[in-house]
């Protein structure tokens, strides 16, 4: 009848742009051999959710030790993002007044895992002292979006 079925599962890079897909018998076709190709649009997958997950809930005081902070960005449906989406982590007091800590080896920009990531360490502030970690997602001009989440940790050395 001329129509050839065929399926598969695509895998690309979590990047929005266009995949040229061939698709050739994997036998010797008795009529031609032939070939088809077709051009897959792959769109932006939006972030509509982040979740920040500490490696602990308490730290030492005057960047004793650090915890080990991750952030993981999902779409609508709870599946990855598209790489490139950009999260700004802060800290402040509750008083609302930043917290003064220390973030490193950070990475705010989502690759193929959809997850951001960084070290933080707390300056010098008494024991009991309750920390605000926050992760927001930015949009593409690099403002905050009201996409965010935040976890408390407190000092407890």
């Amino acid at each position: 009848n001329g129509e050839m079925i065929a399926r598969d599962t695509l895998s690309a890079h979590f990047s929005p742009g266009e995949i040229t897909v061939y698709v050739k018998p994997a036998f010797d076709s008795p009529v031609k051999e032939f070939t088809v190709s077709g051009v897959i649009t792959a769109v932006a997958s939006d972030p509509e959710s982040i979740k920040l997950e500490p490696s602990a809930s308490g730290i030492g005081s005057n960047f004793i030790n650090e915890i080990w902070l991750n952030g993981f960005v999902k779409n609508k449906d709870n599946k990855n993002v598209s790489s490139g989406v950009k999260v700004l982590f802060e800290d402040e007091l509750l008083s609302g007044a930043p917290a003064g800590g220390s973030f490193r080896d950070v990475t705010t920009t989502t690759g193929d895992s959809s997850k951001v990531s960084a070290w933080f360490g707390a300056p010098l502030l008494p024991i009991g002292t309750r920390i605000k970690l926050r992760a927001t997602v930015l949009d593409t001009n690099g403002s905050k979006t009201n996409i965010a989440d935040s976890v408390f940790i407190t000092i407890n050395l």
